[in-house]
């Protein structure tokens, strides 16, 4: 999944603020790519006013069989030519033989920061890697993000 990305400082400075989202009822087909289902939402601030040009997309990678190969939860910044730039990533994979070092090792993005996951969280559940990409947002989920058949 590549984007491209605003600088790290500037990430950090969104990541920090707080921010709420609505995720969609349910997960959807991704149409561009098979065996994928995305759910992807705007943000809002603190006092319920859209924050614009902030989007979270979702996204579950599965193999053909239907298991979950991984997943990349992704905070986006729309530029005025409706670019998306990444501020904030955390892909997660699942497929076997992937090491460290390896380009599509889980990792995440802060901005134009790559960072390797370490053994604490490189094969996180979707749950717990949905609270890690929400408490480094600063973003909150009301309604709940909906739950989706993992294997």
């Amino acid at each position: 999944m590549s984007a491209q990305s605003i600088p790290e400082a500037d990430a950090r400075a969104i990541m920090a603020a707080p921010k709420r989202g609505e995720p969609m009822s349910e997960w959807r087909p991704d149409r561009s790519h098979a065996n994928t289902i995305v759910n992807a939402f705007g943000v809002v601030d603190e006092d319920g006013a859209t924050i614009p040009g902030l989007q979270v997309e979702m996204v579950v990678f599965r193999a053909p069989r239907g298991v979950m190969e991984g997943y990349a939860y992704t905070l986006f910044h729309l530029d005025a030519l409706g670019g998306r730039k990444r501020v904030y990533q955390l892909h997660i994979n699942h497929k076997k033989g992937d090491r460290l070092g390896d380009h599509e090792y889980s990792h995440e993005h802060i901005g134009d920061l790559r960072i390797e996951a370490d053994g604490n969280w490189a094969s996180l559940s979707p749950m717990a890697a949905e609270v890690r990409f929400c408490l480094n947002c600063s973003l909150s989920l009301d309604p709940p993000l909906p739950v989706f058949d993992a294997y």
